[in-house]
C-alpha cells in the first residue's frame, strides 16, 4: 500500500478525534471515503504500522553455527521484534528479515550489522593467536566457543523489551498475510574440543564484553539497549 496514501488517512483520523464536532465530522468523511476509494480495511491500516528490514546473517552456511542464531535470538529479544532466517536467491548468502513495529526493525537490522562485524574481527582475532600447527578443524570448533561466549557476554548486557499485546496481535497478522509456514533453526552447537575448550570460552567472554554499539541512527540504539553496550 502506498505510504503516502497511509500517512494522509492516519492525519485524516487524527483529526477526526478533534474536540470541534465540524473538524472531527469533516475529517472522518474523507478518511471514510480514501479507504473505499483504496479498498483499505482497518486491519490494512493497523499494519502499516508494521515493517520489515533485511540484514546479512553471520554466517552463510546452510546449517548455520549456534552463535549465528544466538545473535538474532538476542536482537529479537532486545528489540521486541520477529525475525526469519532464508537463503538468498540470486546471491546464496544466509539473510535474516526482521520485522515488527516500524519504529524499531530498522534500528534492530542495524544493531545486529554493527555486532555481526565486531564478532566476524574478534573471531578473526582469536583464530590468529591459535598455534599454526593446529588441526583447522580444532580451530574452527574453539572459534565457535569462543562465539557464543561473545555472544553470552554482550546478550547478558542487553535490555529486553516485551512486546505490547497490541504488537504481538498486528505482527501475527503481518505473519499471516505475508508469511508461509515456516520452522524453526536452533543451529549446530560448537564441536567438542579436547583441551583448550575452557580457554575459547573465556577468552570470548572477555571479548564480547568490550563490545559496543557505536552511536548511529540518531542514536536511539543506545537507548533501547541500555547503556551497558
Amino acid at each position: 500500500m502506498n505510504k503516502r496514501i497511509m500517512e494522509k488517512l492516519k492525519k485524516l483520523l487524527a483529526l477526526a478525534k478533534s474536540s470541534n464536532p465540524h473538524e472531527a465530522a469533516n475529517a472522518m468523511a474523507k478518511a471514510q471515503k480514501l479507504m473505499a476509494e483504496h479498498r483499505i480495511d482497518a486491519d490494512t491500516l493497523a499494519l502499516s504500522d508494521i515493517d520489515e528490514c533485511l540484514v546479512r546473517m553471520a554466517t552463510d552456511s546452510a546449517k548455520p553455527p549456534q552463535w549465528s542464531v544466538w545473535l538474532i535470538s538476542s536482537i529479537r529479544s532486545a528489540f521486541g521484534v520477529e525475525a526469519r532466517v532464508y537463503q538468498g536467491l540470486m546471491d546464496f548468502h544466509m539473510m535474516v528479515r526482521f520485522y515488527g513495529p516500524a519504529d524499531r526493525v530498522e534500528i534492530a537490522g542495524y544493531c545486529h550489522d554493527v555486532l555481526r562485524r565486531q564478532l566476524a574481527r574478534a573471531r578473526k582475532e582469536y583464530v590468529a593467536g591459535l598455534g599454526k600447527r593446529m588441526k583447522p578443524t580444532n580451530k574452527t570448533a574453539r572459534a565457535d566457543k569462543f562465539c557464543e561466549a561473545w555472544l553470552a557476554a554482550v546478550d547478558s548486557k542487553l535490555q529486553k523489551l516485551v512486546p505490547t499485546e497490541r504488537e504481538k496481535e498486528l505482527v501475527a497478522l503481518y505473519e499471516q498475510r505475508k508469511f508461509k509456514p515456516a520452522g524453526t533453526i536452533s543451529g549446530r552447537e560448537a564441536r567438542n574440543v579436547r583441551g583448550g575448550g575452557h580457554d575459547a570460552t573465556t577468552a570470548g567472554y572477555m571479548a564480547g564484553k568490550q563490545a559496543t554499539l557505536n552511536p548511529g541512527m540518531g542514536g536511539q540504539e543506545t537507548k533501547k539497549i541500555g547503556g551497558g553496550l
